[in-house]
């Protein structure tokens, strides 16, 4: 009876200090990992943030839009990688999703504005090949080796493109007359020079390759400044170049009579006496 009495004793204090903490009885506050749908459906959310992002880079119209855009996609990216970081993911996915993590961070923070690129197209060009952008392609062959949904859930490369429209290619006309002109492109960036009305009104728009000569007529009666912008990679949605993009006024406007032609070089010449200067992209938009 006392040896029985005395195992009983025994057996409440074992539970006592299990209850109380003891080493016997510890605890973890880890929280249990995700299942395999949970995770996928967590993966399934950063990739709609990381498509956004990226649409939101490609279909930026001016250079103020894409700081703007890119400003926005860094912040998205951030927000998925934040997101995934804070997941109990699934043993097996744990090393891939530390490295999707780190590549969405590397990402976002390489998604800024430089000189090289003025529009979206180009930009989401030079993020696909950004360390960031192979660390989430690699992270998403990784996971889908292990059975997880990632189609969506990566940058696909993209080759650096150098669209152009044909020359003397006329994409902006208003108003009708005799009027001509010449224009000569002796730079190594096609152009797009535009004559426009002091309310900002083009009368005339016209693509001039580099190194190549172009002509338009039909130009009215008037009194028109001499606008062009220059560049690489024509984008048709933009209507504009996305890369080394810069944007220029002639100084003095042109006078049209009635049979008038002007020739006009867009590079300097010797016995020129057309002053240009810088201006911004709004400016030649007619913004």
């Amino acid at each position: 009876m006392l040896r029985t009495l005395t195992r009983m004793l025994a057996v409440a204090a074992a539970v006592a200090a299990s209850s109380c903490g003891g080493p016997t009885g510890s605890s973890s506050d880890e929280p249990s990992a995700l299942t395999r749908d949970q995770y996928q459906a967590s993966l399934d959310v950063a990739a709609g943030q990381l498509q956004d992002a990226m649409r939101g880079v490609k279909t930026a119209r001016t250079s103020r839009g894409l700081a703007s855009r890119l400003k926005s996609a860094s912040r998205q990216l951030r927000a998925a990688g934040a997101s995934l970081r804070k997941l109990p993911a699934p043993t097996a996915a744990a090393t891939a999703n530390s490295s999707l993590v780190e590549g969405l961070d590397d990402l976002a923070g390489q998604a800024s504005i430089n000189d090289e690129v003025c529009g979206g197209a180009s930009a989401v060009t030079e993020l696909s090949r950004t360390a960031g952008a192979r660390r989430i392609r690699s992270a998403s062959r990784a996971l889908a080796s292990l059975g997880y949904r990632t189609r969506r859930l990566t940058v696909r490369r993209r080759p650096q493109s150098s669209r152009s429209l044909a020359n003397g290619r006329v994409i902006a006309r208003s108003g009708a007359g005799s009027g001509a002109l010449r224009v000569a492109n002796g730079g190594s960036s096609d152009a797009v020079l535009k004559l426009s009305t002091s309310r900002r009104r083009t009368i005339l728009g016209i693509y001039v390759r580099a190194g190549r000569t172009a002509a338009a007529g039909g130009i009215p009666t008037g009194t028109f400044r001499v606008l062009f912008a220059s560049g690489r990679d024509w984008d048709p949605a933009k209507r504009g170049f996305t890369r080394k993009c810069q944007f220029t006024r002639f100084e003095g406007d042109l006078h049209y009579r009635p049979g008038l032609t002007y020739t006009l070089t867009l590079t300097p010449t010797a016995g020129g006496n057309a002053s240009t200067q810088s201006i911004d992209e709004s400016e030649f938009l007619g913004h």
